[in-house]
């Protein structure tokens, strides 16, 4: 081997022992082969350095290595949510009897993937306006729902309606409205008002006492006008229906005479007056069914301080048909009674006198008739019918005229003038007579109010005779004063408004 050829060899074999490995350590500071030589380590570069005499390692640098993106994973698409709403048709009884208990319970079943509402419900009587002799009307009693069980999206509620005690019985509808979720209506085909018939039924006012009634042979009846009739009697205790036909149902005929003659008795306790002899049947007063051209005035009328009705048939028809249909008893001879239980001459010289007007007198006359057939009604508990005008439920219609008095004393813009000496308007077309009949019940104690009602009349009757309105209008506040035990005339005048009665 030459001399070149070795010198060459052993170069080759310094510089490989001298180079580091690819993995081998590499520290700061250390000897290392070349300058300017590179090496990586622990993901750091260093390089070869001069340092003085010698070729070192320098200080490492981090390698930045960018991150790969990660290839998202797909999402598969979601499958979409169908709301579904299901109702279970309710379990309803076949009649609902509320003699013994006027708490009615039903059970509804929902179904449902979604959060649903609380839902809403009523009872509803309705029969609408047709014809007069048809009693139209329509009572509404909201249910009461609450949860009874949850479980798998399905859901129990009991819904409870409270029943008054002389509702009116027959076909009732449970309608339970659209489902809602957030107050708004869920949107599905099968989400609609369900309607379900149910019938209401509870014993008969005065069932017990109703005995069984058979017409008696026609009579000729001499009318208002002095006409002669053939007509058909029903005897009760106090009163006499006379009717075109005898072929009316006798169950329903005696219990008509029932309530009438109840409030026959409560006319003659409380006023303590009699009614002289105009019209009668063996002494008893007698009401007449007629014609509208026949008829004495009006749908119905009755004489003043003395016996005798006459009613036009559509009216009397609606009164029976009430009756049999619904255990309800219109108002119209109720208040006719008032007539002729109206002590005319006696209320006359109170409320008149030499006053030179009359008008305060006619408005306690009309008044009078207009309270005794709520308190009448009243206080024999006999289930009252609809109101002809508005067609709302008796007793509802009745609430409104008592909260008259209450507005009255509300209102500084109303007074005596105003309420009773002008075209008085009301939302439910009472008139002056309302406010009057209101008046009365406003100073009615809770307890002893037959007794309120007769010491009223009697103290009435006692007063002197007047010289104006005011001392008229005076006559009346003594005298519910003597009623209720204490001087009212406060109450009367400021609170109520009716200071301005001073005036007149």
């Amino acid at each position: 081997m030459s001399k070149y050829l070795k010198l060459l060899l052993c170069c080759a074999l310094i510089a490989t022992t001298v180079a580091p490995a690819a993995n081998a350590a590499v520290k700061t500071g250390s000897i290392c082969p070349k300058l300017g030589a590179k090496a990586t380590f622990a993901g750091k570069q260093f390089r070869c350095i001069k340092s003085g005499k010698k070729i070192v390692w320098s200080v490492g640098l981090s390698i930045f290595t960018p991150n790969k993106p990660k290839t998202p994973t797909p999402t598969p698409p979601a499958t979409p949510v169908i709301t579904q709403v299901n109702f279970a048709e309710p379990t309803l009884p076949t009649v609902f009897d509320f003699t013994g208990g006027r708490n009615l319970s039903i059970n509804i079943t929902l179904e449902s993937n979604i959060e649903i509402d609380i839902p809403r419900s009523r009872l509803e009587f309705k029969i609408p306006y047709g014809q007069w002799s048809i009693p139209s009307q329509t009572r509404t009693i909201q249910g009461e729902a609450t949860q009874l069980s949850k479980n798998s999206g399905k859901i129990q509620y009991k819904i409870e309606f409270n029943l008054e005690e002389y509702d009116p019985i027959g076909r009732y509808n449970f309608i339970v409205e659209p489902l809602t979720s957030g107050n708004k209506v869920v949107e599905v085909l099968n989400n609609s008002r369900k309607i379900y018939p149910l019938d209401l039924s509870r014993a008969y006012w005065g069932k017990g006492e109703v005995r069984t009634l058979t017409p008696s042979p026609a009579y000729e009846y001499s009318s208002f006008k002095n006409e002669k009739f053939s007509r058909t009697p029903w005897v009760g205790r106090n009163v006499v229906l006379l009717t075109y036909s005898p072929n009316l149902d006798p169950g329903v005929m005696s219990r008509i005479l029932h309530a009438l003659d109840a409030g026959y008795d409560t006319y003659k306790e409380v006023t303590q007056y009699t009614p002289g002899i105009a019209r009668a049947y063996n002494g008893k007063i007698t009401i007449a069914e007629m014609t509208p051209e026949t008829v004495g005035c009006g749908a119905a009328c009755g004489y003043l301080g003395a016996t005798g009705i006459e009613i036009q048939s559509p009216l009397f028809m609606r009164l029976y048909n009430g009756v049999r249909d619904h255990d309800q008893f219109d108002e119209p001879l109720f208040y006719e009674l008032g007539r002729n239980f109206w002590n005319y001459g006696k209320y006359q010289e109170v409320l008149v006198g030499n006053s030179g007007s009359a008008k305060w007198f006619d408005i306690n006359t009309t008044g009078f008739a207009v309270f005794m057939r709520y308190f009448v009604t009243e206080v024999n508990g006999i289930p009252i019918g609809p109101n002809d005008g508005p067609n709302k439920p008796g007793l509802e219609f009745k609430a409104d005229m008592l909260n008259l008095m209450k507005t009255q004393r509300a209102s500084k813009d109303n007074d005596f003038g105003g309420t009773f000496f002008s075209t008085k308007f009301d939302a439910y077309g009472f008139g002056v007579y309302g406010f009057w009949s209101s008046l009365i019940y406003y100073f009615m104690p809770a307890q002893n109010r037959t007794e309120y009602v007769n010491k009223f009349l009697l103290s009435l009757g006692t007063q002197s005779s007047p010289r104006s309105v005011a001392e008229s209008v005076n006559n009346v506040v003594k005298a519910l004063s003597f009623a209720v035990g204490r001087d009212i005339s406060q109450e009367f005048y400021s609170e109520l408004n009716f200071n301005d009665a001073k005036n007149f």
